[in-house]
């Protein structure tokens, strides 16, 4: 019988066992090329966000993206800040953003530990945690902006008693995300103990002005959502009334510093 076109294309309809692996091995490839692109991508927006230390190449590919605006940016920067540009702060921050100096965020990059407190009982998940999904997601939703969160972030690298606050709201927000936070944790009584040390030290100095210093206010204010989450009424009020009387004492929100950052935390 002759072989017809139809008898000699039959073949395709059953593929040798070797074609599944490849299109296995190709579908693997494709799968691990996206996931390093939606990596790099996440890479670059936390550098962005958190002041990260990135690669030479992001550093390029965001100076290649932002090169056609440049010139009318750094003009809006200069004019924006040119009344603090005395400061070293202030010359940093009229830089745009694509020519400021990339520093160390949160502990994925800090291997030596630079935080002002010990790396014991959850500080380093609890520090990572507050840095990578809490500040994102306030700066999206606007609470407070940029040079608030960087004020915010340099003071959490200096103060011990304020870095222990924030390592404490982080580790209750880390448990009330998996639903299992009904009272403070081992860790987060730790962390707001040594907190509280701090406060006490400072309120019983004999300079007025160290007891009602911004640092004070900073850090009541997430010992004060802590113990809100956690429903313990009496310990969130008595904290809202130190903030009131500290407050009163320094002449009003008006009279806060931060830039208006410890202003926003006192109203809300």
């Amino acid at each position: 019988m002759p072989i017809t076109f139809i008898n000699r294309s039959t073949h395709n309809f059953h593929p040798p066992t070797e074609l599944a692996a490849i299109n296995a091995h190709h579908a693997h490839t494709r799968h691990q090329k996206r996931r390093r692109a939606i990596e790099d991508a996440a890479r670059r927006q936390n550098a962005r966000i958190l002041s990260y230390v990135v690669t030479e190449r992001e550093r390029e590919s965001d100076d290649v993206a932002a090169e056609g605006d440049a010139d009318a940016n750094d003009q809006v920067y200069s004019q924006q800040h040119a009344a603090n540009s005395n400061t070293t702060d202030a010359l940093v921050f009229c830089l745009p953003p694509w020519q400021r100096p990339r520093q160390i965020g949160t502990l994925r990059d800090d291997p030596f530990w630079t935080l002002p407190v010990a790396n014991t009982h959850s500080a380093m998940t609890a520090f990572d945690y507050h840095f990578q999904v809490m500040c994102p997601l306030a700066l999206g939703l606007g609470n407070y902006n940029q040079r608030q969160h960087q004020i915010m972030r340099l003071h959490v690298l200096e103060t011990a008693m304020y870095c222990s606050s924030m390592i404490a709201f982080g580790l209750v927000m880390q448990s009330l995300h998996v639903h299992c936070a009904a009272r403070l944790s081992r860790e987060a009584v730790h962390h707001v103990n040594n907190a509280v040390g701090g406060l006490r030290a400072a309120v019983g100095n004999l300079d007025p002005r160290v007891g009602t210093s911004d640092i004070v206010l900073a850090t009541i204010f997430p010992m004060a959502v802590v113990y809100r989450m956690l429903n313990d009424y009496d310990a969130f009020n008595a904290h809202v009334e130190g903030v009131r009387r500290i407050v009163a004492l320094r002449g009003g929100l008006d009279n806060l510093g931060w830039e208006g950052f410890l202003k926003i935390s006192a109203v809300g």
